[in-house]
């Protein structure tokens, strides 16, 4: 299935847009974008996330998310090979 009616985020966007979904439900089946991320029927998320003891996330490349729960980690992962 091919989406041709998107709008493409720059990196800061999309770093914003990706830590406020985390927690979200979506079906898997169906849609998996950002913008169809859905709460619980009472508004929560899914993953508690401590909302308390904020800081600024800073992402690879220099992008940085403020206030952004300290539950929230990113790392740059790991590193694949040539095989």
């Amino acid at each position: 299935m091919a989406y041709n009616n998107f709008t493409r985020l720059d990196a800061q966007s999309a770093a914003e847009k990706a830590v406020s979904v985390i927690g979200l439900g979506y079906y898997l089946c169906s849609d998996v974008r950002f913008s169809a991320c859905k709460t619980t029927p009472d508004g929560s998320r899914l993953v508690e996330i401590v909302p308390t003891r904020n800081r600024d996330l800073v992402f690879p490349g220099g992008i940085v998310v403020n206030n952004v729960s300290s539950s929230i980690k990113c790392d740059k992962g790991e590193h694949v090979g040539e095989v």
